[in-house]
């Protein structure tokens, strides 16, 4: 995926706010580089975490089918389609795919060609405002544990930079035995998102989830071995 232009009409400081992001620059040989990835760099109080915030909002309706908390409009390539929102504040987007105009409740019922496998988002300290971003598919992601589902990566995935005692090899654990850290500088922090592809490049929750699932004495569905006699 592939997010080509975002902008935002109102959200916090965030006023008539309109960014791009590059897919490839010429070299100074005249090759062509192609960018993965982008970060997004600048000054405390600029806006930095807010046009975060703001791409996780935007997901999280379009994904659940909900009106938009904000006008904004983004174009973006996913698994070769061209998707376009227009959005109001209060309204559900109008959206355009690969030329054609569709409801955005055509985003959400097929998520897995228009929408982003995943949001994952490492925030260092605690944020409330991000918790609150992800309650609603915290809550849905429990729900399908509790019905038998195995999908244990949830849409929007939140992962708040708390320290943990050393694991293997002295690495710091990070929210659970899924996911390892590399220690950085001291004092470091930052703000993270990305949207990826597919499961395998995330941190596997079985371990996570199952602990919280036998803290709360909850039954967990569990496949049992037949010994041989």
């Amino acid at each position: 995926m592939h997010i080509d232009r975002l902008k935002i009409a109102d959200f916090r400081n965030l006023k008539d706010f309109e960014i791009a992001f590059t897919r490839s620059v010429e070299t100074s040989d005249g090759n062509l580089r192609e960018f993965k990835s982008h970060a997004v760099i600048g000054h405390n109080g600029t806006g930095k975490s807010n046009l975060m915030e703001a791409m996780i909002a935007i997901f999280r309706d379009l994904d659940l089918n909900n009106a938009a908390s904000f006008g904004y409009e983004m174009d973006y390539t996913i698994r070769k389609h061209q998707v376009q929102i227009v959005a109001v504040a209060g309204k559900k987007p109008d959206a355009t795919i690969d030329g054609k105009r569709v409801s955005a409740a055509e985003l959400a019922d097929h998520a897995r060609k228009y929408l982003p496998s995943h949001v994952f988002v490492y925030y260092s300290g605690k944020n409330e405002r991000i918790d609150h971003l992800f309650q609603a598919h915290q809550k849905r992601f429990i729900q399908a544990l509790r019905r038998g589902k195995d999908d244990l990566i949830r849409l929007l995935f939140l992962l708040p930079g708390r320290p943990r005692p050393a694991g293997p090899a002295g690495l710091p654990a990070v929210q659970g035995p899924g996911f390892r850290r590399p220690a950085g500088k001291p004092g470091h922090t930052g703000t993270g998102i990305r949207t990826v592809r597919s499961q395998a490049t995330l941190p596997s929750e079985a371990g996570l989830d199952r602990r919280r699932h036998q803290k709360r004495r909850q039954p967990i569905l569990v496949r049992p071995r037949h010994r041989g006699r």
